[in-house]
């Protein structure tokens, strides 16, 4: 749901001229939305790679060894 509030919120242009005293734009309102929909655009493609196409080219992700200490997780892995 946080993703999805910034994602959102990201949309409504800021009063920046109110806040700096100034007449001239800023920044321009398109930036927010743009740097949000880039950062969603890499994760999806980032989970593409990991989930399909490097299985496809063979590569597998393997739990070795996992170890727990409180509340972290240590975990090692076999990438072949």
């Amino acid at each position: 749901m946080a993703n999805v509030f910034v994602f959102v919120v990201s949309w409504f242009p800021a009063s920046l001229q109110d806040t700096l005293h100034t007449k001239k734009r800023v920044l321009p309102t398109y930036i927010g939305p743009l740097a949000t929909i880039c950062v969603f655009g890499a994760g999806a493609l980032l989970w593409v790679w990991d989930l399909y196409i490097t299985p496809a080219l063979g590569y597998r992700v393997e739990v070795m060894q996992e170890r727990t200490e409180g509340l972290n997780v240590h975990m090692t892995f076999c990438v072949s």
